[in-house]
C-alpha cells in the first residue's frame, strides 16, 4: 500500500490543487516506509546489505532514519505498538547485518531471508488440513511434512 505510486499520486494531487500542501509530509513518509519495506524484505543482491557496495551506507542511513521517525511520531497523540515493532525489527536486522558483515565469509546479507514467510505458509497448509488441530494432530501433521 505504501509504495512509490501512492507518493507520486499525492504529489500530483498537490500539484493539481486537489490536495493540501501538507500532503508533502505524507508523501515523504510513504516513500520512506516504501524504501524501508524494500530493504527489509530484499531477496536479491541489488538491495542486499554489503559493505562492498556503495548502497550499504545509504541503506543503513535509511533504516536508521525510519527508527528516528518512529521514535518521534505520535499517531492521534499516542504511541502505537506498531512503532515499537518497526523499531525493534529494524534495530535487530541492523545489528545482525553488522555482526555478520564484520565476520570473514559474509559478503552480503539479504534481510528478506530473515522473514518467516515459510513458517506462515506451512501453518496455512496445516490449517487447511485441520482448521483447529489439537497439539497431537499438529504433531502428526508436522511429521508428514518432515
Amino acid at each position: 500500500m505504501l509504495d512509490d505510486k501512492v507518493g507520486a499520486t499525492l504529489d500530483f494531487l498537490v500539484y493539481c490543487g486537489e490536495a493540501a500542501e501538507n500532503c508533502s509530509t505524507t508523501t515523504w513518509f510513504v516513500r520512506r516506509m516504501n524504501r524501508w519495506f524494500k530493504i527489509v524484505t530484499s531477496r536479491n543482491l541489488s538491495l542486499a546489505l554489503s559493505q562492498q557496495h556503495d548502497t550499504y551506507l545509504k541503506a543503513t542511513e535509511d533504516l536508521e532514519l525510519v527508527i528516528e521517525v518512529m521514535k518521534g511520531m505520535r499517531l492521534k497523540g499516542n504511541w502505537k505498538v506498531v512503532q515499537t515493532h518497526i523499531i525493534v525489527a529494524t534495530e535487530s536486522v541492523l545489528a545482525v547485518a553488522r555482526n555478520l558483515l564484520s565476520k570473514p565469509g559474509y559478503d552480503f546479507v539479504m534481510l528478506g531471508r530473515f522473514l518467516q514467510d515459510v513458517v506462515e505458509n506451512l501453518f496455512s497448509v496445516l490449517r487447511a488440513i485441520c482448521p483447529c488441530p489439537t497439539p497431537l494432530e499438529l504433531n502428526y501433521d508436522l511429521r508428514r511434512f518432515f
